[in-house]
């Protein structure tokens, strides 16, 4: 992993897994859902299922019983049925395990059912198999109509039915279409196309973030278009400050910045974060994680020094420099941000506060 200096060990570990989000990594199970649930509902009787994958596994089983019984075995060697009959019956026992697990009740209880099961197929004509349809009758009402347990049991949290896919995301070379729509929501059509650069935004951003903690940032890289007008400043050659007004420049980004709810901007960055994720590896970090850079970038701000007005620059050559070397030695984050001015600056942090909290509990959200 390298050397990390020792500010960078303390607060940005590694793998802070709170700060992990979906796109980071991509477990087997994210990338075959379908052939991983099935093998686990399947063939696994630890944990619980609810009602419903339930009562449609057991369809899907008791089909291809009657299927095989009625259309197969009549026309081969009968002793296959002892092969087709337990490969059936052993997925059987797992369902049933788990959904007594889900009804609070031990798994072995399933070996009732099975048993019943056994001793009426294909139809009940003894004693026995009537014997075994009236248990299998308790068993439909018991597993099949009753509720899940709303209580985490001993045999784990009460299952979770399976949200509806969400529309895949389109590849990053050509999201802008997309994310410009993302973005209607939150900002209106106006303020997009008048404040915001929405070509490549998504590495424009990513881009944007990983360059906040270093010492230039190029005009360029940035989401924004710039601040109408010019930096201001007054004095004359013996000496200049930033004119107080200059702050007037960034007020239609502070007032945007304070108004965008924090819950559904984070949201929707978690959507569409694999996006960011790509364009960060593209960038040239391809073991790196783009949510860990972000919560360093705004680590990074939060930790900007309050600076007591007027601030002093000076014109060296064609731009302003601040006049203190410790100010003018600060990252082009900072200094962009001690620049929009002392209320500017509290504003902002306030809500990279507001959206730095949110943002880790949407992520601790997820990987719950």
């Amino acid at each position: 992993m390298g050397f990390q200096p020792l500010w960078r060990r303390r607060w940005f570990p590694p793998e802070p897994a709170a700060s992990r989000l979906p796109g980071d990594s991509l477990p087997e199970a994210a990338l075959n859902p379908v052939r991983t649930d099935l093998l686990e509902l399947m063939l696994s009787s630890t944990g619980r299922i609810s009602r419903n994958a339930f009562l449609g596994c057991g369809a899907v089983l008791a089909a291809l019983g009657y299927a095989y019984s009625s259309e197969v075995a009549p026309r081969v060697d009968p002793r296959l049925g002892w092969i087709v009959y337990p490969l059936l019956l052993f997925p059987t026992a797992c369902i049933l395990s788990k959904r007594l697990h889900d009804r609070s009740r031990a798994g072995w209880w399933a070996f009732v059912p099975v048993w019943a099961l056994v001793v009426m197929w294909p139809q009940p004509s003894t004693p026995l198999g009537w014997a075994g349809m009236a248990v299998l009758a308790v068993t439909l009402v018991e597993l099949g109509l009753m509720p899940s347990k709303p209580e985490t049991n001993r045999f784990g949290p009460p299952p979770v039915e399976r949200p509806p896919e969400e529309k895949p995301l389109p590849a990053l070379d050509t999201s802008d279409a997309t994310m410009s729509n993302a973005l209607n929501e939150l900002f209106s059509e106006k303020t997009l196309v008048n404040l915001f650069q929405v070509q490549d935004f998504v590495r424009h951003i990513v881009a944007t973030v990983d360059n906040i903690p270093r010492q230039k940032l190029a005009q360029r890289l940035l989401p924004n278009k710039p601040a109408a007008g010019r930096f201001m400043v007054t004095g004359n050659d013996a000496g200049f400050a930033i004119d107080p007004h200059n702050t007037a420049r960034y007020a239609p980004y502070v007032r945007l910045l304070k108004t965008v709810d924090s819950e559904k901007a984070v949201a929707l960055y978690v959507q569409f974060y694999p996006l960011f994720q790509q364009a960060y590896r593209d960038l040239g970090y391809p073991k790196g994680y783009f949510n860990d850079r972000l919560i360093e970038a705004i680590d990074h701000l939060l930790a900007t020094p309050d600076v007591k007005e007027p601030i002093k620059v000076t014109r060296p050559k064609v731009l302003y420099e601040y006049a203190d070397p410790a100010l003018e030695s600060l990252s082009a984050g900072q200094k962009t941000l001690i620049r929009m001015g002392s209320e500017n600056e509290e504003k902002i942090k306030a809500k990279l506060h507001e959206l730095r909290n949110e943002l880790l509990r949407q992520a601790q959200q997820k990987k719950n």
